[in-house]
């Protein structure tokens, strides 16, 4: 009887311990609206800027800053102006050669 009793605890705080999990997963403040169109609209220029190689390190970086981004942390033009100013591009190929010889 003791055992049940232990499984039966083990159980509801393992339970309690998930629930917990998913509510704090889902109660994070919501992105701009204006953030999917300025992303969308960041990444067609920056691959055209450093080429269609760079595409996913672009897409991969708008979703970061995306993630972290709020509403309090600017506008659309904050943002953009902020990936344009950071985004590490680099218009040469990233190979063991260039990187040796710009070194």
């Amino acid at each position: 009887m003791r055992r049940l009793h232990l499984l039966l605890l083990f159980f509801s705080v393992t339970l309690s311990l998930a629930a917990q999990d998913t509510s704090m997963k889902t109660a994070s403040p919501s992105q701009p609206d204006w953030l999917r169109s300025s992303s969308a609209k960041l990444e067609t220029e920056l691959a055209a800027k450093y080429g269609e190689s760079q595409r996913a390190r672009v897409q991969l970086g708008l979703r970061q800053v995306g993630e972290f981004w709020r509403a309090q942390d600017g506008d659309a033009a904050a943002f953009e102006d902020f990936v344009r100013t950071n985004f590490a591009g680099d218009r040469r190929p990233s190979t063991p050669c260039s990187r040796a010889t710009s070194a």
